[in-house]
């Protein structure tokens, strides 16, 4: 193990964030001695863990998620108990999981000189509209999002169009995409339909992420209305999860299986025949959007449904590894459910789909422009293997 120590600041607890896990899964497989901080807002989870090599310590500041402007309140407080962390354990360099740790590894950082990076999950000014946040905090984090931008060692990002968003600020930007590592297409798979009850030739459509505002997960449903013989299947957790609960009895093709673990979603994935990522126009972050559901679809083989929206229509369309819907009403997802009963057309999206994923979207190409970043800060370590 080498003596060089990257700290993370990440603002939630871990379970593990699947961005986060690989980042740093690599850098400790790649020789260097990684500590993520994260913020336990409501003590779930052991204070410190050991996860795959890397040391994880979670902090606890009682808060809620979800919670818009009344987060103002809390956030320093977890700074404080992160900047107690850091000057503890005295990293060589701070790595900041979105703009919410950015005030605590930028104070960090320039009071030691210490090279920093701006790892932008998202865009996150837009991300908070959907909270209702006051509106003067929301400019607040616009100018925070420049500032930091233009002082960052470096900024990573997701995707293609929020580089852009970034390189206009005047930051140095690379994209280490929310890639997956890449898998057999025949692996054996621990969840299989059979577990979930379901016949082996039943059509089936998941959903499979976050149940934030901005994702068309009714008008799915509503979908079923339309579309005869198709089984929706829910996986995730978030804001919309009490609505889509009440909602549940009216459409009984509909199931909902909760939140799962980050290491059986791809299996969830591949039990289904097609995966629906629906997005809102009307929040300016989807525009940004390159989820983790995205490139769990590639890698699996499996086609998808989505709207024409930014970065995931984008891949889509360019790939020509699923449909791409205008509008995400019931009728218009109904008929794109309809058009990939064909096999012969869900197979070749699907070849498609697994094409993109093993040339371009995994986490190999991911994980190279990572560490060539880190290489450019601070010197190269001694590989170690991590089982």
């Amino acid at each position: 193990m080498t003596d060089m120590h990257i700290t993370m600041l990440l603002t939630n607890p871990f379970r593990p964030d699947p961005r986060v896990h690989k980042e740093a899964r690599s850098l400790t497989r790649a020789g260097y001695r990684v500590t993520v901080i994260c913020w336990d807002r409501q003590g779930e989870f052991p204070p410190l863990e050991q996860i795959d090599g890397f040391e994880v310590r979670r902090l606890v500041v009682p808060s809620g998620y979800g919670v818009g402007s009344r987060q103002a309140l809390y956030l320093p407080r977890f700074w404080l108990l992160a900047l107690k962390e850091l000057y503890r354990l005295r990293p060589d360099i701070i790595h900041c999981h979105d703009l919410d740790t950015t005030p605590a590894g930028y104070w960090y950082a320039r009071t030691h000189r210490l090279p920093w990076l701006f790892d932008a999950h998202e865009a996150y000014p837009e991300a908070t509209v959907e909270l209702r946040v006051n509106r003067l905090i929301y400019h607040l984090l616009v100018w925070l999002e420049r500032f930091m931008t233009r002082r960052a060692s470096h900024v990573i990002t997701v995707g293609n169009l929020i580089a852009q968003r970034f390189q206009a600020m005047g930051g140095r930007v690379s994209v280490v995409g929310n890639y997956q590592p890449l898998q057999p297409v025949d692996r054996h798979l621990v969840v299989t339909r059979a577990d979930l009850g379901l016949p082996a030739d039943a059509y089936v459509v998941a959903y499979i992420g976050g149940f934030n505002r901005a994702r068309a997960i009714v008008p799915l449903m509503e979908a079923t209305t339309y579309a005869h013989d198709v089984t929706v299947l829910l996986v995730g957790d978030g804001p919309q999860r009490p609505d889509i609960e009440a909602r549940l009895p009216q459409y009984p093709r509909v199931r909902y299986l909760g939140w799962v673990p980050q290491a059986q979603v791809p299996d969830y994935t591949r039990l289904a025949d097609v995966i629906y990522y629906g997005l809102l126009g009307d929040d300016l972050n989807n525009h940004y959007s390159s989820p983790n559901a995205l490139f769990n679809a590639l890698m699996a083989g499996r086609p998808l449904i989505t709207t024409n929206i930014g970065e995931v229509a984008r891949i889509v369309q360019t790939g020509q590894c699923g449909l791409v819907l205008e509008s995400p009403t019931p009728q218009a997802i109904a008929n794109a459910i309809d058009q990939l009963r064909d096999r012969f057309r869900r197979e070749t999206m699907a070849t498609n789909a697994r094409r993109a994923a093993e040339t371009t979207y995994n986490w190999a190409a991911a994980e190279a422009v990572l560490l060539k970043i880190y290489r450019n800060l601070i010197p190269t370590p001694v590989s170690r293997q991590v089982s």
